[in-house]
């Protein structure tokens, strides 16, 4: 059953793992005392989707910034949809620096007003149910945020809906590159907390560390050569699909693989997917 009453002492989804728990998300802020991946809206999503599968212990792993929920579903196989459902996680991108905000649909009133569980960041408030209407296009939330889709949870699927529109093989949301310049500029944090955090996120905190530490020393890479065919071509081509998913893709891309998948996810994340409005970012 769809959760509607805030977690509570003792729900292991909604505890760390390095306190006993199931998750493997990061404290919430303000740290709710019973469960202590509250306040946070990506440690209350994650919770409360592995909760409804109720396998005793985390097996979908949604640790990372609420705008990239889509890619990490994708890569765990689940599916996308761009209409609420309930047992869904609701996803928004943030504008610049916000990372986004998720929650989980609890009912669907009708086409255009749903009911979203969630928590926030830095919100005294653990846990809430809030009515969204869709009548900005944006499910409510204001235009800092965007509407990305829906992950639909498998105890919930639909049944005469549409199939999910097609996505990419997706990529680590962030290069080690991206990530180095993040560290050296503060925003993971010092020792021992920025290993925990990159690698609560996903990231191999070893393979960024040692990024930074080439940075620092000015050990810097010589850019590879202008490949054959231009950035641009490449990632048009890769979204219509001509050179395969996964390990096929990567071959067939070379030393181009990584910028190239960078740039469609990019795409698909702000909807230019056609031929003709397919840009670099």
């Amino acid at each position: 059953m769809i959760r509607t009453t805030r977690p509570t002492s003792g729900n292991k989804y909604y505890i760390r793992k390095a306190n006993g728990g199931y998750s493997t998300c990061i404290q919430g802020k303000p740290t709710d005392s019973q469960c202590n991946v509250l306040s946070n809206c990506v440690g209350y999503a994650c919770g409360g989707y592995n909760e409804e599968l109720d396998l005793g212990y985390e097996k979908y792993h949604l640790n990372c910034n609420a705008e990239n929920f889509i890619e990490r579903a994708i890569a765990s196989g689940l599916s996308i949809f761009k209409t609420p459902h309930v047992g869904d996680i609701i996803v928004w991108e943030g504008v610049g620096s916000l990372a986004g905000h998720v929650g989980i649909v609890v009912e669907v009133v009708n086409s255009n007003c749903i009911k979203v569980a969630q928590s926030g960041y830095g919100n005294s408030k653990p846990f809430w149910v809030a009515t969204h209407y869709n009548n900005n296009g944006r499910w409510g939330l204001s235009s800092n945020y965007k509407i990305r889709g829906f992950i639909e949870n498998a105890n919930y699927k639909r049944s005469n809906d549409p199939t999910p529109t097609p996505t990419p093989t997706p990529s680590p949301s962030k290069t080690i590159d991206e990530l180095a310049k993040e560290v050296i500029a503060g925003k993971w944090g010092n020792n021992p907390e920025r290993k925990n955090r990159l690698t609560e996120a996903g990231y191999d905190y070893s393979k960024v560390q040692a990024r930074v530490n080439e940075m620092l020393s000015g050990n810097t890479p010589k850019p590879n050569p202008t490949p054959s065919n231009d950035i641009l071509t490449l990632v048009k081509k890769t979204i219509r699909g001509d050179f395969g998913n996964g390990d096929a893709r990567k071959k067939a891309l070379g030393s181009n693989y990584s910028e190239v998948q960078k740039q469609v996810n990019l795409n698909y994340q702000h909807g230019t997917t056609r031929w003709d409005n397919i840009k670099l970012y």
